[in-house]
């Protein structure tokens, strides 16, 4: 048995449980989530989705949905951003340039007296930012783009104020869209590759600075990728979903010891797709596999199975 397995619905079925998701949307204290299948002619991508919000940009309108938690949500005709529910009250985000044609800035948000106001802007990357990712301790945050570069920012507390400084830049051969740790001292990096895909593997060394100690062959379809779709590592499930060209691989991160500072990486299935447009995202228990693509377009819902 493969880990996810697709579940449809009939459009009886479909149109209850999005009136149920509607519901949830509206109370955060519903703990039930049903799955949905819902069929659309019109192109939807799936930009964020987690237990207490659902953003979608639908036919380049964006819809918002608030609650009451700590994420900042800021929606733009147009645009393609990417937002994080933190435990503490710092966020961060991508942002549109002066340009308006490609995204090259980090803007960090602070929570102050209930009230989300931005207190850094970071320019280190020269051309068009595309993965961004937090370590679980949240005082560490990588980042790619386009310009065949990995930049890790560290952050540095003075009193009650915070600020985010450059702690190493690593040189890549090839730029990539996907960026994940795994975690605090292992993170993963996906160059743009057609043929003989690799997921590049860094670990933290004795000087406390990340380097190149692993790959991990992972499917393509021999053809190029496509921006969005972030490399997502679900730690309750210990799996990491990595949309590479037309496929989603679905792989498993093993431990080796109770320190958690060396791992293991197992490709475990492949969802093959037709195409590379491609959007999606996982629920935060790990559960639920939500994607949309451009030749069906209609998101798909896969539910998490365990292998025997």
């Amino acid at each position: 048995m493969e880990p996810f397995e697709y579940l449809q619905h009939t459009k009886e079925e479909t149109l209850k449980l999005i009136k149920n998701f509607i519901e949830f949307l509206a109370n955060p204290q519903i703990i039930q989530f049903r799955v949905l299948n819902q069929s659309t002619q019109d192109k939807g991508q799936i930009i964020g989705f987690q237990i207490k919000r659902l953003f979608l940009s639908y036919n380049g309108f964006p819809f918002e949905k608030q609650h009451q938690n700590r994420s900042v949500q800021i929606l733009g005709y147009g645009t393609y951003i990417n937002n994080y529910n933190l435990k503490s009250s710092i966020a961060y985000q991508f942002i549109l340039n002066t340009d308006a044609n490609y995204y090259n800035s980090i803007k960090f948000w602070q929570c102050i007296n209930k009230q989300f106001s931005c207190t850094q802007t970071i320019l280190e990357h020269n051309d068009c930012l595309c993965g961004l990712s937090i370590n679980e301790q949240e005082n560490t945050v990588i980042s790619c783009g386009l310009y065949q570069l990995i930049i890790i920012f560290e952050q540095v507390k003075n009193n009650n104020y915070v600020s985010w400084v450059v702690k190493q830049k690593i040189l890549v051969d090839q730029y990539g869209y996907r960026i994940s740790f795994i975690n605090q001292n292992i993170f993963v990096f996906q160059p743009e590759q057609i043929i003989d895909s690799k997921l590049l593997i860094y670990t933290l060394n004795d000087q406390k600075l990340f380097f190149e100690s692993n790959q991990l062959s992972i499917t393509d379809g021999g053809i190029s990728c496509y921006y969005f779709f972030s490399l997502i590592y679900n730690l309750k499930k210990n799996i990491l979903i990595n949309k590479n060209n037309n496929n989603i691989n679905v792989i498993r991160v093993l431990k080796q010891n109770k320190q958690k500072e060396c791992v293991e990486f197992r490709l475990e299935q492949i969802i093959e797709l037709e195409n590379s447009c491609i959007f999606g995202t996982l629920s935060n228990d790990g559960e639920y596999l939500v994607t949309w693509d451009e030749t069906y377009k209609q998101i798909q819902i896969r539910q998490y199975q365990e292998m025997e």
